[in-house]
């Protein structure tokens, strides 16, 4: 996310640019509770420090070691 200015919100699509999402995804992340939005009349904010705690809960998840340890492929539903 661009540093260079001290906005305190992102608009959906700003968000979408900047996390390197599309729409669908967001509004996912939106629904599951995921992601923390606020809404000012119509339009859908997105509060930048809830923007970057969503961001670093993905680099968790994205770091969580494999159900497959041995890296083997089997059958579906099938694990080495």
């Amino acid at each position: 996310m661009d540093n260079s200015k001290a906005d305190l919100a992102l608009t959906l699509r700003e968000f979408c640019a900047a996390a390197k999402v599309g729409p669908t995804t967001a509004y996912e992340e939106i629904r599951a509770g995921r992601l923390i939005v606020a809404k000012v009349g119509t339009k859908t904010i997105v509060p930048v420090d809830r923007a970057r705690e969503w961001l670093r809960s993905r680099e968790v998840a994205a770091v969580l070691p494999s159900r497959n340890p041995t890296g083997k492929r089997g059958k579906r539903g099938e694990f080495a």
